[in-house]
């Protein structure tokens, strides 16, 4: 099955110094586009849908990345594609290839029409899907229809609008911390701090906190639905992808200094929906302690007065601790080093 226009919304859209000047020129359409795009709208059956599209210049701006996650009528959030756009054999064509949650990869065609609108049509079935993306200078305007047989009548099942994201980061070099989703500031933010001595050195201790291959080695070195996007970069990506799609989405790195110390923000499991909203931060801190050991601090800061922060503050108080003792296990019995 190909994937919809779900995975590529928001094309063309204007979003001012957004990495121009990133993409090929062949590409040169999808190039205000490059940042973070929302949803939120109904099927015309009932079920709702929102979503978030992030872009960003791929293979040195040979192609665009799309990563598009999903809540289907108010479910989890999920990574449901991860795309790959690139140019067609001809002007106004371009060849898309998707990874799909599931485990599949589709491939795909998207059209520049004389209207100014992308099409995209794929089968399902005996159902043909057709979709088509409006373009505007804020929004683009997103209808789908399906069709019975080549001679069905054609019916619109969904009509809703993709919309820029005005407080949203770009994804990769250059990301912007939005400082409106932490609850709790100051001097006073509540906090508290966890203490573990790792049977390692600094700079791998660090590598399993600042890099991908790091985390996934101390953290899952054999389940494949243990994940992380980490850009050790000031407003780069830092999150922990538990079941290959959900975890700490969004949240970004804050600070770092190179085997000492790493910053970064952090949000609430999906469950705790109005803590996750928000966002606290987490401070981890290195230090000598003995050959071959090192200490780590934790602090964890920046959980508000409510009562939903109550339930936040006391789940992360136990989580940290699983997750140091997780991290210790795995350097004692070397997997962290990659033995």
């Amino acid at each position: 099955m190909r994937i919809g226009l779900v995975g590529v919304m928001g094309v063309a859209l204007a979003s001012a110094g957004a990495l121009a000047g990133e993409l090929d020129e062949s590409l040169a359409l999808f190039e205000p586009m490059l940042g973070a795009w929302e949803i939120n709208t109904s099927w015309h059956n009932g079920p709702t849908i929102w979503a978030r599209a992030e872009y960003r210049p791929a293979v040195g701006g040979k192609f665009v990345e799309v990563k598009t996650w999903v809540s289907d009528d108010g479910g989890p959030v999920f990574m449901r594609y991860h795309t790959l756009i690139g140019p067609g054999t001809d002007a106004g064509r371009y060849d898309m290839t998707s990874f799909k949650h599931e485990g599949t990869v589709s491939d795909g065609e998207l059209v520049l029409g004389e209207d100014g609108a992308l099409h995209y049509e794929w089968e399902m079935g005996e159902t043909t899907v057709i979709e088509r993306l409006g373009l505007g200078e804020n929004e683009t305007h997103w209808t789908v229809w399906m069709r019975q047989g080549q001679n069905g009548e054609q019916d619109e099942v969904l009509d809703g609008t993709w919309t820029k994201m005005d407080d949203a980061v770009e994804v990769g070099m250059g990301d912007v911390i939005d400082t409106s989703l932490f609850d709790a500031g100051g001097k006073g933010v509540r906090s508290f701090v966890k203490e573990r001595v790792l049977a390692a050195p600094r700079s791998e201790v660090f590598a399993a906190w600042a890099t991908e291959e790091g985390w996934k080695r101390v953290y899952g070195p054999d389940r494949e639905e243990i994940a992380a996007n980490i850009d050790l970069e000031i407003g780069g990506r830092y999150e922990w992808l538990f079941n290959g799609a959900v975890g700490s989405n969004g949240c970004q790195v804050l600070s770092y200094i190179p085997d000492r110390m790493l910053s970064f923000s952090w949000n609430a499991p999906p469950e705790q929906a109005e803590s996750r909203a928000k966002r606290t931060w987490v401070v981890v801190e290195l230090e000598d302690a003995g050959e071959g050991e090192t200490l780590v601090r934790l602090t964890h800061l920046g959980f508000g007065e409510a009562a939903h922060w109550d339930e936040t503050y006391a789940y992360f108080d136990k989580a940290w601790e699983y997750v140091l003792g997780t991290m210790a296990e795995s350097f004692a019995g070397g997997r962290a080093s990659g033995d």
